[in-house]
């Protein structure tokens, strides 16, 4: 369930309904929760403008990181099918990127690290802003009278930060993360086999997925419900996500030496047009 908002360079960017919850919910709690208690005697109404705009923030920046991908893969002559920007990230739907990875495991290598990178450095550039931001003002975003630096502090440590948090997180060695790819290029380098490096991929990812349940689970036990309940949907939708490619690698596999010959019905019964059906039936 996504909708189509824009095309870059011919690419459809698709909105998910989970980017469009996620985006409110963070709208709503750090205008509610989180800038109240880090900026306390503001206007309600100065709240909910840095909420929205960390909002806006939070799809730019995942949009960004997709189309890092995306612009790696039209140099190396591949056609990006489209992007899709989900509540944990997004995806950059690309052709015969399984081809390509099977042959040459370096471009696959690249392709995947560049999204990090391209969140790793935005997040460097909030934060280098934010700090000369502090150093010019001398602190006075502090002072309830200077509203404007404020807003701009809160906004570009949020961008920072999700930005850091966006790259990290795309680095964990499960697909469809970008550690996924990472991680199988470094297997397919060492043993060349790239059925097997698939699947020790998808594997390591169940495993970790497993790793990020336990622990939302033992979170929540010790108190910290919303913190608990995050890591357990991250553990979800990464258990999901590397089952469900497991089993598409699978069926890839079984299908790819079949002839479409072998398995379509060659024995065609062929009727009169004029024949009636009490006649056909019988």
């Amino acid at each position: 369930m996504s909708l189509e908002v824009a095309k870059i360079k011919g690419i459809p960017i698709k909105l998910h309904f989970t980017l469009v919850l996620v985006s409110f919910l963070v709208a709503w709690t750090l205008a509610v929760m989180l800038m109240p208690e880090l900026y306390p005697g503001l206007n309600i109404f100065v709240y909910w403008i840095m909420g929205i705009t960390c909002a806006i923030i939070l799809f730019v920046s995942v949009l960004l990181h997709e189309l890092a991908h995306s612009i790696v893969t039209l140099r190396y002559g591949l056609e990006v099918r489209e992007i899709v920007l989900y509540i944990f990230g997004g995806v950059s739907v690309i052709e015969d990127q399984d081809e390509l990875a099977s042959k040459d495991y370096r471009k696959e290598f690249k392709i995947a690290i560049v999204g990090p990178l391209a969140s790793f450095v935005i997040a460097a550039i909030l934060a280098t802003s934010s700090w000369l931001l502090t150093y010019l003002t001398l602190g006075s975003y502090n002072n309830t009278e200077n509203v404007s630096a404020i807003v701009a502090a809160g906004v570009l440590q949020y961008g920072a930060l999700v930005n850091a948090l966006l790259g990290g997180f795309n680095l964990i060695p499960a697909f469809p993360s970008d550690g996924g790819g990472i991680l199988r290029s470094a297997l397919l380098r060492s043993k060349n086999d790239y059925d097997k490096s698939s699947k020790n991929t998808a594997r390591i990812g169940i495993a970790i997925s497993y790793g990020f349940i336990g622990l939302g689970f033992f979170i929540m036990i010790s108190g910290s419900f919303i913190s608990g309940i995050w890591l357990l949907l991250v553990g979800w939708f990464l258990n999901s996500s590397a089952r469900s490619y497991l089993e598409q690698h699978q069926l890839r596999s079984i299908l790819s030496g079949i002839r479409l010959g072998s398995i379509m019905n060659s024995h065609i019964i062929a009727v009169r047009k004029d024949m009636l059906i009490d006649r056909l039936i019988h």
